[in-house]
């Protein structure tokens, strides 16, 4: 049976997601011809979609976050740049493989479906060209920590083509996707190895300097306590963070309370919103924005954020 897809997401809705207005939405989404229609799932497709998360959460082969972890993403950003090369360097190939088309996402903590297959990754576009112009126009230098396969760097590098970007990773194959990026496009960005359990605090941080972390936090679980005293230390002008921060999960949510138990099972962030508000509370950063993001792929909202600088910039 068609069902059609009656439902759009307006900017009303986008206001809503990345918490702005709604006349701020929707000059932002001027700029974008995505097709963000959808509809409501059937109480049997609903029932479905949770059953396939719960067999996911109790799989006994569910990959955990964490040091041990390094062999699996090595070969996932490996994958991308054997993409990227066979596929003439196109950047399109450089689309982590965890955002997956054709299929349900989370919205506004429930599970829609959604007439375009690349919805969730149109919608983490329109969010991640909000984030860089509201919050990176005004460095000069941009470290991305956990950079993957340098896909948010490439938005970056066009949207600011005179920023020096820098992209950090604890496994090689993004050292050579940015190094092909600077030989084939020319950004001006480097790469270099950087593991955030262990911080290199020689990492040279000029004046001006912005930090980066989309969906890499995740990775350290509890132990990010090392990362952020090496945020701290090094003391950038502004710190964006987009993760599912599990402070943000409502439990008397079903959809959040699957996202809770997911995050939990899988060992991701945890702490570290809290740990922040914290640091705030004893007057050694400032939160500018903390926001939940209530949208993301079928087990948790990944795309929330938190915008943050120390208060005291010793430069």
């Amino acid at each position: 049976m068609d069902f059609g897809f009656p439902l759009q997401l307006e900017p009303a809705g986008f206001s809503r997601l990345l918490g702005i207005s709604i006349a701020e939405a929707a000059e932002h989404l001027a700029d974008f011809r995505f097709d963000f229609s959808y509809r409501n799932l059937t109480a049997g497709e609903r029932d479905k979609i949770i059953i396939q998360i719960l067999d996911k959460i109790d799989s006994s082969d569910l990959g955990l976050s964490g040091p041990n972890a390094v062999g699996r993403w090595e070969k996932g950003w490996q994958e991308n740049l054997d993409s990227f090369t066979a596929g003439g360097f196109d950047v399109h190939e450089l689309i982590p493989k965890y955002i997956r088309p054709n299929q349900p996402v989370r919205l506004f903590g429930d599970y829609v479906m959604p007439q375009d297959p690349n919805f969730e990754l149109n919608l983490f576009t329109v969010l991640r060209a909000w984030l860089f112009k509201e919050y990176l126009s005004g460095a000069e230098h941009i470290f991305e920590f956990g950079c993957g396969p340098a896909y948010n760097l490439v938005e970056l590098a066009r949207m600011y083509p005179d920023k020096k970007l820098h992209g950090l990773e604890w496994v090689s194959p993004p050292l050579e996707i940015i190094r092909l990026l600077a030989e084939k496009r020319g950004y001006k960005i480097t790469g270099q190895l950087f593991d955030m359990f262990v911080p290199d605090d020689d990492l040279a941080v000029g004046p001006n300097s912005a930090f980066l972390a989309i969906w890499s936090l995740e990775q350290l679980g509890e132990r990010f306590e090392k990362f952020l005293q090496f945020s701290l230390q090094k003391s950038p002008a502004i710190f964006v963070h987009v993760d599912a921060f599990l402070e943000f999960c409502r439990p008397n949510n079903l959809s959040d309370y699957l996202a809770l138990k997911h995050n939990l099972r899988r060992s991701y962030l945890r702490g570290y919103l809290t740990r922040l508000y914290a640091l705030e509370a004893e007057g050694k950063i400032e939160i500018i924005k903390a926001h939940k993001v209530e949208c993301g792929g079928l087990y948790h909202d990944a795309h929330s954020y938190v915008v943050w600088r120390p208060k005291k910039v010793n430069r």
